[in-house]
């Protein structure tokens, strides 16, 4: 009977099984072997430690390049050094280990995404060759690289690559500004890099990331992050020849790096339009940028200074860009240290609302804004959690104050606390069955259980920051 059914079908219980399902059914038959073996292959992970499992490791890796070639199927590769690197077999064995895994390379023709995961100073004796072969690879785009130690990665082999990943702290080391003149059509960087040494004068510009082009030639990059202590600073003098490599930029994201208004006037005047920004401490240049154009998706903004009467100014501004990008804005995240112009409020609350497609929004509130007894912004925006976003899925509403201290917030915490559960007596719309929030005081859940006679459950899940020293028992369940 079975053979009877189409393989349309077939291939829609292997995608909808889990992967322990999905190993059974290879083992069925041989059409369901068919069906399920690429979708069983298509994420491997190989812990490098072969010294711990040595039999069953050689076993996998034998597999992978014997009869059929599983690793033709192999399309995201996640690979592990250990930290606790221990000689526990001889050298014939690691001799044939490393020749089992270099030769299942080549054979990984599906490959697209290669992550590496590093915490010791440990270099495998194969690692060139090893970076060799998957260069070599034709659809292998996407590079990660998660490493602490201080040993050379050969990064040049790559030729294919359009998203690279560097988290790394090590030595200085200028890998990846040659690793980018080498593959010049990069379309996204992550990089947040930092030094062991904590010499200052170790850490360099963000234009160094372009300087190995030659001359004449410009970067494709879209999105670009940055962060650690190797690129941290970026002066005025440096953007005019900056700002060519960024033609293309659409996401950016910048940790804890201050930026001259110079760039902002860089990018408006070379009509460079962002529709992605992750940044700290706006400036009236900044949102002015923002505001010369429409589209933008994602805004996340975090101010660590307190704020002053210049911010109220400059907060005005972004009630503007979040009212003139409603129709596109789907992630804002307004995350103020303190007390201020930047909180929460009904100003706020209004542009927001207007944004029908939001999937994550995060806000602060102070004291004066969770406490008031009528119109209060809190209860406002639960309402509008419920009625307003169809698509919201991370609201967060975190609490600042004026002082920094366990005592100056805590109070603020739990009186959103209690507002906050004042959800229980409010059934979530039909049409979004499961509800989710947060707060630094606990994270809460809202689900319908029966649709027909209304009835739902309030649950307080977990205790978080503020809410460690209330009893557990006392909040967790609410219907």
């Amino acid at each position: 009977m079975l053979l009877s059914v189409p393989n349309e079908i077939l291939n829609r219980i292997a995608f909808e099984a889990d992967s322990l399902t999905r190993q059974h059914l290879r083992s069925t038959c041989q059409r369901l072997h068919d069906v399920a073996t690429p979708l069983v292959f298509e994420s491997v992970n190989i812990d490098l430690s072969w010294g711990l499992h040595p039999s069953s490791a050689s076993i996998f890796l034998k597999s992978l390049i014997s009869g059929s070639k599983l690793a033709q199927h192999i399309i995201r590769l996640s690979l592990y050094l250990p930290q606790n690197f221990q000689l526990c077999c001889s050298w014939f064995e690691l001799h044939s280990f490393d020749d089992l895994f270099l030769q299942a390379i080549p054979s990984m023709v599906s490959l697209k995404s290669l992550c590496l995961n590093s915490n010791k100073n440990w270099e495998p004796n194969y690692a060139k060759l090893m970076f060799e072969r998957f260069g070599n690879l034709p659809l292998l785009s996407s590079l990660k690289i998660d490493r602490r130690g201080n040993w050379d990665i050969p990064l040049s082999p790559f030729r294919h690559i359009r998203d690279i990943n560097l988290n790394y702290w090590g030595q200085i080391s200028n890998e990846l500004i040659t690793f980018l003149g080498y593959n010049p059509d990069i379309e996204s960087i992550d990089a947040y890099v930092w030094s062991q040494s904590i010499d200052n004068d170790q850490s360099g510009s963000i234009s160094w990331l372009f300087s190995s082009l030659p001359t004449g030639t410009y970067s494709t990059v879209k999105t670009l992050k940055i962060g650690g202590g190797m690129y941290s600073e970026l002066y005025a003098y440096e953007i005019p020849k900056l700002i060519p490599h960024l033609r293309h930029l659409e996401s950016l994201t910048m940790r804890s790096i201050t930026i001259p208004d110079e760039f902002w006037d860089g990018l408006q005047e070379q009509g460079i339009c962002l529709v992605s920004l992750t940044y700290h401490e706006p400036t009236l240049t900044l949102l002015s940028y923002l505001s010369s154009y429409t589209g933008l998706r994602e805004l996340s903004l975090n101010m660590s200074s307190a704020s002053t009467n210049g911010n109220l100014h400059i907060s005005s501004l972004l009630l503007t860009i979040i009212t003139s990008n409603s129709s596109s804005l789907t992630t804002v995240h307004i995350e103020p240290h303190n007390s201020g112009a930047w909180c929460l409020d009904h100003p706020m609350l209004d542009a927001l609302v207007l944004c029908r497609g939001l999937k994550s929004l995060h806000v602060c509130a102070d004291k004066s804004r969770t406490t008031a007894e009528e119109n209060n912004v809190i209860d406002r925006i639960l309402q509008a959690f419920m009625s307003s976003w169809p698509n919201l899925w991370d609201l967060q509403i975190n609490t600042v104050s004026r002082s920094y201290g366990y005592n100056a917030e805590r109070t603020t915490a739990s009186e959103m606390h209690g507002r906050i559960l004042a959800l229980r007596f409010t059934p979530p719309p039909q049409e979004r069955p499961r509800l989710q929030l947060s707060s630094d005081f606990a994270t809460y859940s809202v689900k319908i259980h029966d649709q027909m006679n209304n009835i739902h459950a309030f649950k307080v899940q977990h205790m978080k920051y503020y809410g460690d020293k209330e009893s557990w028992r006392k909040y967790k369940f609410w219907k």
